[in-house]
């Protein structure tokens, strides 16, 4: 056996190292080796350190009970040792004699530890209280002769906004807003519902005056319908006697497309936004110089999370025992577009958009955003013109929460005078199919040419009402019209119709009424209002067609829909056509045109504002026909009287702001 003698001794880089080592053969001659560089070491003889006990199943040992050659090692064990290692004066793999450079870091620190109060709660027991300065009576004064005057103020408490129409921003409504952290674990315990229609898709609790088992959500809800209903009717001059209002959730994709609230006796909207932690730095490609507050929750339950319980890195620079407050700065940023403060950064969407209206009263265009910030109320008077959205949530990680509801109470003195909701657009007429010599089998593809294949597509429709025919076009028409539609001049797009209604683009008619007769795009609308073209839909559908209607060519982007039209437009037995055309090969959220009966003809009609909103919430759920976007598809759906269809809101979250997609639209009518 080798020697234990000088096991540990550990040479100097100046002296020659020779070591020994056993074999079967005998002992070798030892070898002289180089210089050691200064920053290398030397590793112990080559010996196998072993345990002779058969409760040790390792072959390395740390403590030197036993220094045994390799024939021993096999010995011992009983088995064939054949680790390359046993041949090696090194235990490192690399050929070199000395082991990898080591570098010994002094790991100290040198800075003090920072204490982070990460969004303290409030004692369980104690009560939401309504702000003191609020109670001012020289804010109220000043508040309520701005409100009257229609003139936009701001203080330290307040800001009223009066373009396009008055909205009053309470900047901190509680004086204990550590409470709103006891609110916002107390919504971990509701039930929540998905609310999802043409018009939203978000996550609701029921009333809050049924929630009264939870503290602190009973103690808001008795907050808002006595001293903030109070204050509010002060303010505004309106007689408020009651109060509807729940918790809302709007995750990844959520939003609320443009309404204006006029139902029965709504008077007053409110949004108190919940925001009680600090957002996630933006991504290195975004900027985004605002310190807003946001709100965490899962994305497919709505879970509300407090990630402020988890220390962000972003806080490691935060002075000892200074809380990551409830708001990270105080002030309101305004400008000609946006309100916005703490709470909420315009990268996450998510705000309150104002629209004005035109001098119809349509709404048109977004004049002011209103970004959430924590412990903020907004609200404002509902009138015909008071339209508004929420704009779609882009945040992967934080959901956008709030309470909202409504003040009720009877129609204000004068209200008769105020001006009627704008009416919807006018039905455009029917028109007879034209005569012209049209050539289908330059345009349709063969396939749906023969006699044999129209049969089945007649029973198809008999079967289900919808067939869907793939590669309608010839190939090289298909790409001869999409190269005319993504060369077409912005010049050549309009809005389709008011946003209250739809949100997308179509192309001008004077537009097309300019371009060269035989251009493929006018070529193509004359072969869908075509009497050759008729004839073939009869084949494929039996039906004998006698008029088309609302021939559109439209142009579709992100953050684009068209919500159910009024109960005028689906009266009648109808076949709707539809063609796409340029869709993303990644396939986008939203995009779909689905098909609803929103009244069944058994119930009576609703002639109340808003009243078919909630029939189309009803009848969501149970879609007829379901047509997702496929480039080069024509879609066939005949549609009986009282089926209505809308195309769902295509999600920013999954279209690159240049995708674009092109839908032909016509409706054939007996």
């Amino acid at each position: 056996m080798s020697s234990m003698t000088k096991e540990n001794e550990e040479p100097s880089s100046s002296t020659e190292v020779a070591t020994g080592m056993e074999t079967s053969n005998g002992r070798e001659e030892a070898q002289s080796e180089p210089l050691r560089p200064p920053a290398k070491r030397r590793l112990s003889g080559a010996v196998i350190e072993i345990s002779d006990t058969d409760s040790d199943d390792s072959d390395v040992c740390a403590v030197n009970s036993y220094q045994a050659s390799a024939d021993e090692v096999k010995r011992i064990r009983g088995t064939e040792y054949s680790s390359p290692s046993s041949s090696s004066d090194y235990s490192s793999d690399s050929e070199s004699p000395w082991e990898d450079d080591s570098i010994l870091l002094n790991d100290e620190i040198n800075k003090p530890a920072v204490r982070v109060q990460l969004n303290p709660r409030a004692n369980r027991m104690d009560e939401p209280k309504f702000n003191p300065s609020l109670k001012s009576q020289d804010v109220i004064d000043k508040l309520t002769t701005h409100w009257q005057e229609m003139k936009a103020f701001k203080t330290d408490e307040v800001t009223l906004t009066c373009d396009p129409f008055r909205v009053c921003l309470v900047h901190e409504l509680l004086a204990n807003p550590d409470i709103i952290n006891n609110i916002v674990d107390d919504m971990n315990t509701l039930d929540w519902s998905r609310k999802k229609m043409d018009l939203y898709e978000f996550y609701q609790t029921a009333d809050l005056s049924s929630l009264t088992w939870q503290r602190s959500i009973r103690g808001i809800h008795e907050l808002l319908k006595t001293e903030v209903m109070s204050w509010v009717s002060q303010v505004t001059g309106l007689e408020l006697r009651s109060m509807s209002s729940s918790c809302s959730l709007y995750g990844p994709g959520d939003r609320l497309l443009v309404h204006d609230d006029l139902l029965a006796d709504r008077r007053v909207a409110f949004i108190l936004y919940l925001a009680p932690w600090r957002p996630p730095s933006p991504p290195p490609s975004v900027t985004d110089t605002s310190d807003d507050l946001v709100v965490d929750g899962a994305q497919d339950t709505p879970v509300v999370k407090n990630p402020s319980d988890v220390p962000n890195s972003s806080d490691t620079q935060t002075p000892s025992d200074v809380p990551v407050a409830n708001g990270a700065d105080d002030h309101v940023h305004e400008d000609v577009q946006d309100v916005q403060g703490g709470g909420w950064a315009r990268r996450l969407g998510g705000a309150l958009e104002l629209l004005a209206c035109d001098a119809r009263g349509r709404p048109r265009r977004v004049a002011r955003r209103v970004f959430p910030r924590n412990n903020m109320l907004a609200f404002f008077q509902v009138g015909p013109h008071s339209f508004h959205q929420v704009g779609e949530v882009l945040s992967l990680e934080l959901p956008r929460l709030s309470i909202n509801g409504w003040f009720h109470g009877p129609p204000p003195p004068g209200s008769e005078l105020e001006p009627a909701p704008p009416e919807p657009e006018p039905e455009p007429e029917p028109e007879r199919f034209h005569n012209d010599v049209v050539l289908l089998n330059e345009w349709v593809e063969s396939t749906y040419m023969t006699p044999r294949n129209r049969a089945q597509i007649q029973a198809q429709m008999e079967r289900e009402s919808e067939v869907c025919l793939h590669d309608f076009l010839q190939p090289s028409k298909y790409e001869e019209v999409l190269q005319h539609l993504r060369s077409a001049p912005e010049e050549a797009w309009e809005a389709a119709g008011a946003a209250h209604e739809r949100r997308h683009e179509r192309a001008a008619r004077g537009w097309l009424r300019a371009l060269p007769a035989a251009h493929a795009l006018r070529r193509l609308l004359a072969l869908l209002s075509s009497a050759a073209f008729a004839r073939l839909l009869a084949d494929c559908t039996d039906l004998q067609l006698a008029r088309h209607a609302r021939l559109e060519l439209q142009r579709w982007r992100a953050g684009d829909y068209a919500l159910l039209p009024p109960r005028a437009r689906y009266q009648q037995a109808r076949l709707e056509a539809a063609l796409y055309a340029g869709v993303p090969a990644r396939p986008p959220a939203g995009g779909a045109t689905t098909f609803v009966a929103p009244e069944e003809p058994d119930e009576p009609a609703a002639d109340q504002p808003g009243a078919a909103a909630a029939a189309a919430a009803a009848a969501a759920a149970s879609a007829l026909v379901t047509l997702p976007p496929r480039s080069n598809a024509l879609a066939l759906v005949y549609c009986d009287a009282g089926a209505a269809s809308f195309v769902s809101y295509l999600s920013k979250l999954a279209m690159r702001p240049h995708d674009t997609f092109y839908l032909l639209t016509c409706t054939y009518t007996e």
